[in-house]
């Protein structure tokens, strides 16, 4: 009974080329997960760099200005300069979002009203947040 069926799957698979797409998409997705995971080490250092800047910056331990350092702007430059070669889409459109978010914080600046800053702040983490936990995503979905 087995034989028959294992030899009726086969010839089905064959003929339609369904078994042989099914296996190959299957292997494409690993390699997929794999590549996008390859490009995280670079990414998250630096979106965690920024979070922690708007942390310090929410409870009033940071100016505003303060987000404008040397070593602040470069993980900025790090993320402007990785995101076009991501290849994971979602995770290109939130870094794409933490980057806007980001520059209207340093846009707002230390002379405007404390809403608009508040606002901006929370923005620009709520940004940051979706692009780590997608991070972990991917991460998680990678094989080891």
């Amino acid at each position: 009974m087995s034989w028959n069926w294992t030899l009726t799957t086969a010839i089905v698979g064959a003929t339609t080329g369904t078994y042989g797409a099914v296996v190959s998409t299957l292997g494409r997705r690993d390699v997929a997960w794999r590549r996008r995971a390859k490009q995280l080490p670079t990414l998250r250092p630096a979106l965690e760099a920024l979070r922690d800047a708007l942390a310090e910056v929410r409870q009033g331990n940071r100016t505003i200005r303060a987000l404008q350092e040397v070593a602040l702007r470069a993980h900025l430059d790090e993320l402007q300069e990785r995101r076009p070669q991501l290849s994971d889409k979602v995770l290109s459109g939130h870094v794409t979002a933490v980057i806007n978010a980001y520059s209207t914080v340093i846009a707002a600046g230390d002379d405007s009203k404390d809403h608009r800053k508040a606002e901006s702040i929370d923005r620009a983490v709520e940004a940051i947040k979706l692009a780590l936990d997608r991070a972990d995503e991917i991460e998680r979905k990678a094989p080891a």
